[in-house]
């Protein structure tokens, strides 16, 4: 199977823990009155969250289809390493607040498996095209989670 039709797949694993677990998990750190960790939790209903890994889940795939098209594979793999950091700030998370947090376990998976596309493909991209790729990645990143979240919050 073609590298760009593989990642969208890794990605929906660790968003699907997330979509499952997110609303229940929510719900019980609120109420254990774990103030560290509550106030960095925005109120969010389990329909909201979804949609808001709905639309991540299609500017993935517009991503992938345009990379895919171009044969871009420098700025997929900026994608790819974006997606695994995200993972490493989970795990760091995890240990910061020393317990489960919804995206950890199929994160890990994820992660690994991310990993294993990126070493396979190592030999036919340029490390240092894929980093400069990397700043428009993030800033990508970045407004689309603080667009998505006024537009959820509105």
């Amino acid at each position: 199977m073609n590298i760009y039709f593989i990642f969208p797949l890794i990605f929906m694993l660790h968003e699907l823990e997330e979509t499952a677990f997110m609303p229940g998990w929510v719900a019980k750190v609120k109420a254990n009155k774990n103030k560290r960790l509550a106030q960095t939790i925005p109120e969010i209903s389990a329909k909201n969250f979804t949609l808001m890994v709905l639309e991540e889940y299609i500017l993935l795939l517009i991503i992938m289809l345009f990379c895919w098209w171009t044969k871009n594979l420098y700025f997929y793999f900026a994608v790819i390493l974006a997606y695994n950091l995200h993972i490493l700030f989970h795990i760091g998370q995890a240990v910061i607040f020393k317990g489960y947090i919804p995206g950890l376990f199929l994160g890990i998976v994820s992660l690994g498996l991310a990993s294993w596309l990126i070493w396979l493909a190592a030999d036919y991209v340029s490390r240092g095209k894929v980093f400069a790729f990397m700043p428009l990645v993030v800033i990508i990143i970045v407004v689309n989670l603080i667009s998505i979240h006024k537009w959820i919050h509105f």
